[in-house]
């Protein structure tokens, strides 16, 4: 689990119009996680000694786009535009920036919006890759009032979080990733006119001109019409088409060459070790058939998916089983096969098993598992979602009896000691009315139910006639602890 500390963020925070001319309000920052070069380091970062490799660097990126039950969500089309104009703006580094994997799309109401540090901290500990830049797309910054904001220049997991998606935005977030600040900056000192102390003061770059914020004293023709003056009373001349200013966003067209030698110099010491793109396979599974029935007296054909959802190659033998889980009581594996082939990037496949139980099984409702690569014998980049499982019921059809399946459904993301509402449903899968009857909702750690589970509802049913479903809502609180 990622622990995210909040104040270890620089974020850019501006109110974002739809204006050609929008323009970008400040905002503070801490940069505890950031990587200080030592004025000597950047001296000879800076000097003809040093020169940029010949070859061009790919650097993996993730792109997240979360979305929310209304399907509102970040346009792809602008993003992938928007990173071909940061490849264009960074291609003078060496620099190219790469899709890792498809663009996922995170189906949260919760993290859509982001309200405090506490949801930002889940986003970021459920599907930030450690070890490439990621960047997500989200519909609110509530808690920021920001447009977008990034990591400056960590020495560890770094990541970029955007709400407006625009390439200007973009490009001046990957500025702060690869330890660029703003042109104004005055986190260690101010920077003067004359230049005297470009490399302690403001953005510590001797080659963007002192920079009093100009944020709002930029006119349409990108003429700053400010009037402010230094500690030694010179008339600032700040530059209005750096991408790491306040100007006005279509004014903003270009790193200097000392901002693209420091953002290079950071990737070579620090960020070429923290970035790759995994070259492991990674399995899942689910199933596809509809049928929630299994048949004692009749074959019966369970529809499986098995999918790579990686870029990476696999070629080799893939095992899975299927289990039957009674609600008390050890599984019962009722099929295991294998597949010996080669499992090409983003590979998907359905298969349609036939399954013959014993007479000696009870009737019954069941959970029924599916686990792809059961004995962890192939090295996955994410060896936790090999499986998938869904309810089932059993029955023979000489036996009129009743079967009742239960299911809650609703937002999953919720905080202790708060109160929420949930869809839930009852279908009688038997071939007989079912009677009366009762049902509890637990909070269990997994899908046993055991002493330790907490009871939040009890309520009670009437009959429910063969085949029929009876839905309504619930309301729920969970404890405090």
């Amino acid at each position: 689990m990622k622990l995210l500390i909040s104040c270890f963020l620089i974020f850019f925070c501006i109110f974002f119009s739809n204006t050609v001319n929008a323009q970008d309000k400040s905002c503070t920052y801490d940069t505890s996680h950031t990587v200080r070069f030592t004025q000597e380091e950047m001296k000879t970062a800076f000097s003809s000694s040093f020169r940029l490799e010949a070859t061009t660097d790919i650097v993996p990126i993730r792109v997240h786009i979360l979305t929310n039950q209304f399907g509102q969500k970040a346009d792809s089309a602008i993003v992938m535009s928007s990173l071909r104009s940061a490849n264009l703006e960074f291609e003078q580094l060496g620099i190219n920036f790469q899709l890792c994997s498809k663009i996922e799309y995170i189906l949260d109401d919760r993290l859509y919006a982001l309200d405090n540090y506490q949801e930002e901290s889940d986003m970021l500990s459920r599907h930030n890759d450690p070890n490439t830049l990621d960047i997500f797309y989200v519909g609110a910054i509530n808690h920021r009032s920001a447009c977008g904001y990034a990591t400056l220049g960590w020495n560890w997991d770094g990541f970029i979080v955007m709400l407006c998606n625009n390439e200007k935005v973009l490009i001046h977030e990957l500025g702060h990733y690869f330890n660029l600040m703003h042109t104004h900056d005055d986190l260690y000192s101010k920077e003067l006119v004359n230049g005297s102390n470009c490399a302690v003061g403001g953005d510590q770059v001797c080659d963007t001109p002192a920079d009093p914020n100009v944020y709002g004293w930029v006119d349409f023709n990108c003429k700053y019409y400010g009037t402010a003056k230094d500690a030694n009373g010179n008339s600032y001349l700040p530059p209005t088409d750096n991408h790491m200013s306040y100007s006005n966003q279509d004014c903003r067209v270009k790193f200097t060459p000392q901002q693209r030698t420091r953002m290079r110099y950071y990737y070579d010491q620090v960020g070429k070790k923290l970035l790759n793109c995994s070259s492991k396979p990674d399995f899942t599974v689910q199933f596809t058939s509809p049928s929630s029935k299994l048949s004692k007296v009749s074959q019966n054909v369970v529809s499986i998916g098995l999918y790579n959802n990686s870029v990476n190659t696999y070629s080799g033998i893939l095992e899975y089983k299927l289990y039957l889980q009674p609600l008390q009581g050890n599984p019962i594996v009722i099929h295991s096969g294998t597949l010996n082939r080669t499992f090409g990037k983003f590979w998907a496949d359905t298969i349609d098993l036939n399954i013959a139980l014993t007479a000696q099984m009870e009737d019954g409702t069941y959970l029924m598992k599916l686990e792809i690569d059961p004995l962890k014998k192939i090295d996955e980049s994410n060896e936790d979602n090999n499986l998938s499982e869904k309810q089932v019921s059993v029955y023979s059809s000489v036996v009129p009896l009743p079967d009742l399946v239960s299911l809650i459904t609703g937002n999953t993301n919720h905080e202790s000691g708060t109160s929420f509402r949930v869809n839930a449903s009852h279908t009688n899968l038997g071939n007989v009315t079912s009677g009366a009857s009762s049902t509890s909702i637990y909070l269990s750690s997994d899908s046993i139910l055991e002493s330790s589970d907490v009871r939040i509802s009890l309520y009670s049913l009437g009959e429910i006639g063969a085949g029929e479903t009876y839905r309504y809502q619930i309301d729920l609180s969970l404890p405090k602890d």
